[in-house]
């Protein structure tokens, strides 16, 4: 089937694209409003922002009743977020009106609160000799071993209520570092994405990373392909493979580093204690933000000689874009403090 496009006549008015999120977990609203334009319009070179200011409004509605109201001129391109109060189980209706443009709309359900519990046990440690990186569009990990195998703690997830039909949920595990006011570095506070390992795909049938990065991997060695973990930045994966009698779910962290004892520290250098706190956080999302995901991971295997267009499912009226509605849960794992230590005469080294 061969099809022939004329660039200079597909064209079409500017339409909105908007990326909204409502976090019912932190209750935050935020959106960003960008243009999309035809094909035809970069047939010649054009900035990539053109800077566009428009006035208009954006409304947000809970059961029909209007909950958040901004109107002036906004700057398409730039993010906006502000503080909401919700309600899990109610219906959202995201409104976006920008003079000369369509309104978009947009209307979804919150997902209750995930029923589902977790704990990890340090006093197992399983080693795994061959990971596989899963790339993803929340970006890498903050954690990458490349040692030829890794320790992991295991944790357990386990589901109790779920709603009716097929659930979807988002994982992610970050440990938030931070020292006591008045040390040496005190008042350090930072997060990092420890990533998700799983040693068993057969929960993950619906995963578009596994679905489409491992459809395009060609090894030479069929070996190559004998992995025994899958570390994954962030985990889409859905009930598809739950029974009554089985929701669970084994993920597994990073053995974490054990620091220095006392008698290590050498003479000459400041001991300074590091506070860790390890916190799985469970989102429960909408099949429509699942959809979106997969087609922009499916977009984003890349790009080759035979390879077909990749439609974007959205869930915008007369634009583009999503509009992506969730509750959750955060669950603290594990809390432990690492003893490290710093020489005097270099205060921003550390070992």
């Amino acid at each position: 089937m061969k099809t022939e496009l004329d660039i200079g006549k597909a064209t079409f008015p500017p339409k909105l694209c908007v990326t909204a999120i409502l976090d019912g977990a932190d209750g935050t609203f935020s959106i960003t409003i960008t243009e999309g334009r035809a094909l035809s319009d970069y047939k010649n070179m054009r900035p990539y922002e053109p800077g566009i200011k428009r006035n208009g409004e954006i409304r947000l509605y809970e059961d029909n009743r209007l909950i958040l109201n901004e109107a002036g001129v906004f700057d398409l391109g730039h993010h906006f977020e502000t503080p909401v109060t919700t309600n899990p189980g109610s219906v959202y209706r995201l409104e976006v009106e920008l003079d000369g443009y369509q309104t978009v709309t947009s209307t979804s359900t919150m997902p209750y609160t995930p029923d589902v519990r977790a704990t990890i046990d340090t006093s197992i440690v399983v080693t795994k000799t061959k990971a596989r990186y899963y790339p993803s569009l929340y970006g890498l990990p903050s954690f990458w071993y490349t040692d030829s195998y890794i320790k992991l703690w295991p944790v357990t997830l386990q589901w109790g209520n779920r709603e009716q039909g097929r659930n979807y949920y988002v994982l992610e595990m970050y440990e938030r570092r931070t020292t006591p006011e008045g040390s040496l570095i005190g008042g350090f506070e930072g997060e990092e994405n420890c990533g998700i390992i799983v040693t068993d795909l057969s929960k993950l049938q619906d995963n578009p990373e596994v679905e489409f990065f491992d459809a395009q991997e060609i090894e030479i060695e069929p070996a190559e392909k004998n992995y025994d973990a899958y570390h994954f930045p962030v985990l889409l994966m859905s009930d598809l493979s739950f029974t009554n009698d089985n929701a669970s779910l084994i993920a597994y962290k990073t053995v974490a580093f054990k620091g220095f004892s006392k008698d290590e520290i050498p003479a000459g250098s400041t001991p300074v204690i590091y506070n860790y706190t390890l916190t799985l956080r469970v989102r429960h999302i909408t099949e429509a933000t699942f959809r979106y995901y997969r087609s922009l991971a499916q977009q984003n295997t890349g790009v080759d000689f035979f390879t077909e267009p990749v439609n974007i499912t959205g869930n915008i009226e007369n634009g583009y874009g999503g509009f992506t509605v969730f509750s959750a849960v955060d669950l603290q794992l594990l809390e432990y403090q690492y003893l490290y230590y710093i020489w005097e005469e270099h205060e921003n080294e550390t070992y």
